[in-house]
This record gives structure tokens, sequence and C-alpha cells, in this order.
């Protein structure tokens, strides 16, 4: 285990920066002569070493009752810049002399955000730079009345060392021997972003030699923040994860078997979750329950769940009881979080305000006739069982498709939810619900064929197997109202026409029943000579000729590749209909004998 820097480290570095504090202030400020450079240096090493035992040890959702060693466990970040292949890595960052002074770095959940800035602030305090490093966690800000970057910073030095001048903290400030770590402004209330915002804004502009860094999702306000680089966490590499995996604290075997796993095979079925550090840390959690690892989201997902509610007790002593808010069985712990779930989902709700969580865990508690509090069930979901975790002031899932799973879960086995609606309720609002109908499909097959999809295909072919010969504009211009041609001739732009849903019905739930059933639109070949005279138009980043629907006859679509695709489309479709009703008749025939 990495312990607390101490002897001649911990006494080079508070000793270097109390000189260099002492000759920056000394002879500009009075107060500054009440300090002897000895006393700067007790007080520097007190802050460094407390500061170094607050954020050396971090729980883990695989550690989530014992803290570990962060610098044990820590797996060193890259980053990349947007819309740039180049990958940067934390020594180049830290070493760099002229880059990277003002410096953003952000990550969706689970990358690592403020793992990253715990293990940089105390890369500050072993290594011998000559700067202080102090780290401020924003999301505290929310409970002071007039936060301040400025006073906050000062208060943290005035803990260790007594009557330290608020001037000399400018001193510090002006004279570069300061990096300031900002974590978590997305965890700032929405009131407060832009006032920090000017803030920081004004610390850069009056402070130019002090460095500063700034943590947080991804956010809009960023690319006005003119001295500012923007770097965003890279997902993980193989290698990466695989280091990740050797560095945690679980059991050997339980690790070396899913080591073995991701080494051989798992790193490319399952890269989606494997490239962010917080589900590569839920699939090892739960890589005990499986003999191999499923490629059923829905088997893992189940597993997880279970894992994460009670696999954890299963690894303590007799003697262990975990602390939850409310005693609640597995099963219905389950069904709480399956209509949180379906209900935040239907609402397209990815993440959670605090009032937001309490609304949609309010009406799942009264969905499954139980009494318990909302505000102590959503605390047990958070800190208890891990179901959701608190980031950037919202609740979010550690995965969205856990949300998925569990929402398609819920629906199929509610006797509240109408089926059939709900599900139409998902297409008609033109969800990217592809995994979501796949879940629902693996959950349960013959009620999502019978009470859904035969009904949804009916209407499908109900409302355009009629016209698809006889009138191929009308055809087409349901579907589409452009379509861009790049100078290959091939399609690489479609905008829908008004009816989406049928695209809609056509892209998300036919490949469910018979794969590549729905063949894409965007690669096929056109007649790039019929298209000449169409202009080239900017779109995408692309030059592309547009072909208004709207604006050609019947004959001229009639010829594009475009509608033969959707016309085929169709066609195929007839035929799976007439599948699926000889599919349903047989299944009849089988239970009635």
């Amino acid at each position: 285990m990495a312990e607390l820097p101490g002897g001649e480290a911990l006494k080079a570095v508070s000793a270097r920066i109390a000189a260099d504090v002492y000759d920056i202030a000394k002879g500009a400020i009075a107060k500054v002569a009440k300090h002897t450079i000895s006393e700067l240096e007790i007080g520097f090493s007190s802050y460094i070493e407390a500061s170094y035992r607050k954020y050396s040890k971090v729980k883990t959702i695989i550690n989530r009752f014992q803290p570990v060693s962060l610098v044990d466990i820590y797996e060193d970040c890259s980053f990349s810049y947007e819309d740039s292949s180049q990958i940067v890595s934390e020594d180049e960052i830290w070493e760099s002399k002229d880059g990277f002074k003002r410096l953003i770095v952000s990550g969706t959940a689970g990358s690592g955000k403020s793992l990253f800035m715990k293990r940089s602030f105390l890369r500050f305090c072993e290594v011998n730079y000559g700067i202080l490093p102090v780290l401020i966690e924003l999301r505290s800000f929310n409970q002071i009345a007039k936060p301040s970057i400025k006073q906050c910073i000062h208060s943290i030095l005035c803990q260790h060392i007594g009557h330290f001048d608020e001037k000399v903290t400018n001193s510090l400030l002006r004279s570069g021997k300061i990096v300031i770590f900002l974590d978590g402004y997305d965890e700032l209330y929405s009131a407060l972003k832009r006032r920090m915002a000017s803030e920081i804004s004004d610390i850069s502009y009056s402070y130019p030699k002090a460095r500063i860094i700034v943590s947080g999702r991804p956010d809009e306000r960023f690319s006005s923040w003119s001295e500012f680089e923007e770097v965003s966490i890279a997902p993980l590499t193989k290698r990466k994860c695989l280091n990740l995996i050797d560095k945690a604290v679980h059991p050997q075997e339980s690790k070396n078997k899913f080591y073995n796993e991701v080494r051989d095979s798992l790193f490319e079925t399952h890269r989606e979750y494997l490239v962010n550090p917080l589900m590569t840390y839920v699939m090892l959690f739960t890589s005990d329950q499986f003999v191999d690892f499923p490629t059923d989201v829905g088997a893992f997902y189940s597993k997880a769940f279970e894992t994460l509610v009670r696999g954890h007790d299963v690894m303590k002593s007799d003697q262990f009881v975990r602390e939850v808010n409310c005693d609640i069985k597995i099963k219905d712990i389950e069904g709480i979080f399956g209509y949180f779930c379906a209900l935040s989902f239907k609402d397209q709700c990815y993440d959670y305000t605090p009032q937001q969580a309490k609304k949609y865990l309010k009406t799942a508690l009264m969905l499954c006739n139980s009494d318990n509090n909302e505000d102590k069930v959503l605390e047990d979901f958070e800190k208890s069982y891990c179901l959701l975790i608190f980031d950037a002031s919202k609740y979010n899932f550690i995965h969205r498709t856990f949300q998925e799973y569990f929402a398609a879960s819920c629906v199929n086995s509610s006797e509240v939810i109408n089926y059939l609606d709900y599900n139409n309720s998902i297409l008609n609002k033109d969800l990217d619900a592809k995994r979501y109908f796949s879940m629902l499909k693996g959950v349960g097959e013959e009620k999502f064929m019978a009470k859904f999809f035969s009904l949804v295909l009916s209407e499908f072919l109900k409302s355009l197997y009629p016209i698809r010969n006889r009138n191929p504009k009308k055809f087409l211009s349901l579907m589409v109202q452009q379509i861009g041609v790049d100078e290959s001739g091939s399609i690489r732009m479609v905008r829908y026409g008004e009816v989406v849903r049928f695209f809609v019905i056509a892209y998300t739930l036919f490949p469910l029943v018979r794969p590549g059933i729905f063949s894409s639109i965007f690669d096929e070949e056109e007649n790039i000579l019929k298209l000449n005279e169409i202009e080239y138009s900017e779109m995408h980043g692309m030059k592309l000729k547009i072909v208004d629907i709207s604006k050609h006859n019947a004959r001229f679509l009639a010829q594009l590749n475009i509608y033969s695709s959707l016309k085929s489309l169709v066609e195929r479709a007839k035929i799976m209909e007439s599948e699926l009703g000889r599919r349903t008749a047989k299944l009849k025939r089988m239970i009635e004998n």
C-alpha cells in the first residue's frame, strides 16, 4: 500500500514552499515578519500532510465500505482534443513548461475526472515542484451563501498557518507558486455556474502565472473560456483496462479470471462498457456470477443488480450488517427501481436533479404499494446499492443501459403499465430505442411479438403497402423530405418526412425480428448523372448535393436507389407479416394439442 510521503521528501516539499513564500512576501507585507521560515515550513507541512491524508483514500464501487489507496489503484489517464486524433498523457500535461497552464478536463460520468484531480493534487504533494497545490471540490460551494474561490484558498491555508495574511495569498497567486484544482464545475447549482465562471476568468486574468485546472462534464460554456485549453478523458485502451483490473483491490482469484477474459476476448466483445473505468469495475464486481460472461445484456444486468444490492454482503463476515435506511426485500427493490427507470425513460429523462429523482421515486413507491420515504430510498440507491451515482449535481446511472434494461423488465412484468401504449409512446418520440426494444424482446419474446410487434407491423403495412407502386412520390415523401449525396454518389444525409414513425419502426424493430431485414439507405449508391443539376451545399461539414423530394416528379424519384430500398423494405415487411401469422398459428395449435 502507498503510504503518506514522509521524512526527507515531505520536508523538502514543505521547506521549498515555505522559503519561496517568505521570499515572495517579505518586504512587501508587514505581517509576514510575524512568521519565520520555520513557522511557515511547519504550517505548510501540516497542510500538505492533512490534505494528502484527505485525498489519498477513496471508496469505489467494489470497495464501498472500506477506503483504499488512490495511488495504488490509479491508472493514468490519457486525453484527447475534440476533432483531433492527438492523445496527451498525464506526464505531458504536468511536465510541460509552457502549455496546459489553463486547462479544462472534461469527461462523462464514470470516466475518472475526480480521481484524476485528486491524483494530480497528490502528485504535487509528492514531487518537489516548488508549487503549492490547492484542491477545491466545487460542489461544496452549493451550501455557501456567497462562495469565493480566492477566499476559499485563503481559508484553507489559515487552518494551518495562523494569521496568514490575505495579501500573502495574493502574492502566491501573482508569483505562480500555486496550482488550483477546481473539481466538478458541473456539480455547481445552475445559478452559481455563471458567477463561478466569472471568478475563474477574473483569477486567470489577474494572476497570469497561477496554474488553474478545472474538471467537469462537457459544457457549452467552456467554449467561451478563451484562455483555457480543453481536453477530454480518452476511453480506456485494452492495456489501460487490464492495468485498471490488475490494480483493483478485489479477491485475487476473481480478479485473475476476469483479467484473463478481458485479455483474451471480452474487451473486443464488450468494448462499449470496458472503455469506461466505472463500468469496468461493475463488470469485475459481477464477474463471479458467470462461468462465461454473457453476450445477453439482460442476463448481465440482472446479475449486476443482484450483486450490487446483495452480492457484497456475501464477501463479508457473518457479523457484517449493511447500513441501509430502508429494510426492503431485493425483489421489492427491483420493482421500485424498475418503475423509477420506466417512468423516467418514457419522459426521456436520463439523469435527475434531486427533486426529479424524488418525484419519480415517490410515484414508483406508490405503484409498488410501499410506504417507504423517497428521500431515504434515494439515499440507499446511491450510497448502499450504487444503483445511481451523484455527479454534476445530478443522479446518473452507472451506464445508460441500466435504465433501459430495468425499464424493459418493468414494462414486461407490470400489471399497471399498458404494454402497447407505453411502447408506442417510445416509438412516437423518435428515441434511439433499439437497445430498449432488444431488451424488451429478450425479457419476454412472446409478449413482445403478440402484444406489440405484430400490431405495429400491421399498422405499418396498412399505411404504406397500397401506395408503394401507384404513387412513388407520395410513398417516398411519407418517409423522406431530402437526401444529401456526396461526390461519389453515396447517400450521406437523410432528412426524414413528417411521418417519421414508419422509418423509426423499420430501423428500430425490424432488425430485432430478422437481422439485416432493414438494409442501410445511407450508403446506397445513386446514379450521380441524374443528380448533376442539384447544386452543392455545405451539410455536416461535407459538400453534398441536396435532393428535395417535393421538387421532383414521380418518375425521377422512382429511379433513385433510396426509393427501391424503401420499397424493398415494405416487400420484406409483408413477408415478415405472413411468417409471423404462420408462427402464431403454429403456437396456437401447440397450445390446443
